[in-house]
């Protein structure tokens, strides 16, 4: 009983993180400006646990107002999905041209598109396994 409702908190919470990520996503671009970026390198974060790399791009960008803006995505890749010297488009605040990504699915939806499923799959698989247990219960004491 005790692992069912586990798996339940875990799909719920899961289920609550991506509706979150997804509306503050969804706000950040619907009020996002677009600029025209250039990847100036990666930063390279190696991990110990796997022993690989991941390369995060660092784009320089102007705001529409004249700034120039440098930033390092948060989302990185193994092996880099960008080089440096490369054209991206980046999404960005306008209030706070800091706050920038690169535009494109992965790099701005992927949170959201992996939390959303996931808490689906757990309150999903949960219900149903314990649905079929409760049925087989019921038909026994039936005598089915």
């Amino acid at each position: 009983m005790w692992l069912y409702r586990l798996f339940y908190a875990i799909g719920a919470v899961s289920l609550v993180v991506g509706v979150v990520l997804a509306v503050r996503t969804a706000q950040f671009v619907a009020g996002a400006e677009r600029a025209t970026g250039t990847v100036i390198d990666l930063k390279e974060d190696y991990s110990s646990s796997n022993g690989h790399y991941t390369y995060y791009p660092i784009v320089r960008f102007t705001t529409a107002d004249g700034r120039e803006i440098q930033f390092t995505s948060s989302s990185g890749s193994s092996p880099a999905s960008e080089s440096p010297g490369d054209e991206v488009e980046v999404l960005y605040d306008p209030d706070d041209p800091h706050d920038a990504q690169i535009s494109g699915f992965l790099h701005v939806w992927l949170w959201p598109a992996v939390m959303l499923p996931l808490g689906a799959m757990f309150i999903i698989i949960t219900w149903s396994s314990r649905h079929r247990k409760l049925v087989k219960a019921l038909r026994r004491r039936a005598g089915l």
